[in-house]
């Protein structure tokens, strides 16, 4: 039979009867025939492993929510409410969930790495696969990121709810997009107190996918009648002055 763990690939050793992983700590089988005894303390020490680890993650998990200046009670509640379904995974998501909703961000892949570092050990494909199985459960609306930012930004209440209602014109239309950048788009648009580099820069996110959703919700509003695009008159078509935004943007012929 093999001798490595299933899950990290660790040397396992015999305790108790049980073929324990010396890097993880997973009770794999037990070693020799099972009795209702041997059965019991099976149970036993998988579970008292398991609370071990259980434990230490969250050691971990504050010490890494302290570093980043993510509440840490925010990155707990996340990760106990999805470690019976994933595994050390759920350490990575809640990092990677509580920092965007903190206003910051912390990329899956930089969340993998910090976590293993510590010695927990995280795959970065399953860390990903658990983000997509649960990401109904950990996905803001439009009004919670937007209020993540406005709290970050320090926004006046007149550029609040500015943002508040192009986001309600936008939602029909924005429920496939990263909620946190169609809010920080919509604050692009409602104020004029940003570049979008500085916006980019305070919450760590990229310069050119704030950009695309900033393009994205100025065309909605230009196509619900919101706003005028340049070169639009009275009695054209909504379908004319997107022509003209169109036109607005390409290049001449130099």
């Amino acid at each position: 039979m093999s001798q490595l763990c299933p899950e990290c690939g660790g040397r396992l050793v015999e305790s108790c009867g049980l073929m324990v992983c010396s890097e993880c700590g997973l009770v794999a089988r037990p070693l020799y025939v099972c009795s209702r005894r041997v059965n019991e303390n099976h149970w036993k020490v998988k579970r008292l492993f398991r609370n071990y680890y259980v434990n230490e993650i969250e050691k971990v998990l504050e010490t890494l929510a302290a570093e980043l200046g993510v509440p840490s009670n925010t990155v707990l509640e996340l990760y106990n409410r999805l470690k019976k379904n994933a595994g050390y995974e759920a350490a990575a998501v809640a990092l990677f969930v509580a920092a965007k909703r903190n206003g910051g961000y912390v990329s899956l892949k930089k969340a993998c790495e910090l976590l293993s570092k510590h010695g927990v050990p995280v795959r970065r494909r399953r860390a990903l696969e658990t983000m997509l199985a649960f990401s109904n459960q950990l996905r803001p609306t439009l009004e919670e990121a937007l209020k993540t930012y406005a709290e970050k930004l320090g926004l006046p209440a007149s550029v609040k709810e500015q943002a508040a209602e192009i986001l309600k014109q936008a939602k029909p239309y924005a429920s496939g997009r990263d909620p946190y950048l169609v809010a920080l788009a919509a604050i692009y648009i409602a104020s004029s107190s940003f570049t979008i580099y500085e916006l980019a820069k305070v919450t760590k996110r990229s310069p050119g996918r704030l950009h695309a959703n900033i393009t994205y919700l100025q065309r909605i509003l230009v196509q619900r009648g919101v706003v005028r695009p340049p070169g639009f008159e009275p009695g054209f078509s909504g379908a004319e002055g997107l022509r003209a935004l169109e036109g607005a943007r390409r290049p001449g012929p130099d």
